[in-house]
C-alpha cells in the first residue's frame, strides 16, 4: 500500500514540475496553459473550459500570469484533495475591471475549509477576493482579479 501511495505521489508530484517547466508567462495563453493542465490529467480527471472575452483578457498581461498562477492549482488541489473526476474552468470578463475565475468539481469535499496550504497562499496573493462553498453537489471556487485594458507592463 505505501509503495503505491508512494508512486502516485511522485506522479502527481512529476505533473506538477511539468506544468511548471512549460510555463514561460511571456508567452504563455490561458488557452494553452489550460490545454497542457487538460493534458497532465487526462488519465485522473475530465477537464473543461470556457473562456469568453480572450482577446480582451490577453491584452492584460498582469491579469493572465495572475491566472496562469492560480488554475494549475486549483485544477491540482481539487484532483488531490476532493478526488475530483470532472473539473470546469469559467473564464470571463465580468466588467470594466474585473475578470472572474470559476472552477466547479465534483470532489468530495467534506470540509472545504480554506485552509493555509500554497493554494490558499496562492489565491490570497494573486485575487481581489475568492472563496470556495459547496452548491449542488459541487465545490465551487470561485475568484475575482484585477484587469485593465491600459498597458499593464511598460513596453
Amino acid at each position: 500500500d505505501k509503495p503505491e501511495k508512494v508512486n502516485q505521489l511522485l506522479a502527481e508530484i512529476q505533473d506538477s514540475i511539468a506544468t511548471i517547466n512549460t510555463m514561460q508567462p511571456e508567452h504563455e495563453d490561458l488557452p494553452r496553459l489550460i490545454a497542457k493542465t487538460q493534458e497532465n490529467w487526462v488519465s485522473v480527471a475530465a477537464v473543461t473550459s470556457q473562456i469568453s472575452d480572450l482577446e480582451l483578457i490577453q491584452q492584460d498581461v498582469l491579469c493572465v500570469v495572475a491566472l496562469i498562477d492560480v488554475i494549475p492549482e486549483l485544477v491540482f488541489n481539487a484532483i488531490k484533495h476532493g478526488k475530483a473526476t470532472a473539473i470546469e474552468i469559467s473564464i470571463k470578463l465580468k466588467d470594466q475591471r474585473i475578470v472572474e475565475l470559476t472552477v466547479k468539481d465534483n470532489g468530495v469535499h467534506e470540509l472545504i475549509d480554506l485552509g493555509s496550504g500554497l493554494g490558499t497562499k496562492i489565491m490570497n496573493e494573486s485575487a481581489i477576493s475568492w472563496k470556495r462553498e459547496r452548491v449542488s453537489g459541487y465545490t465551487v471556487t470561485s475568484a475575482e482579479f484585477a484587469y485593465s485594458l491600459e498597458a499593464s507592463l511598460p513596453s
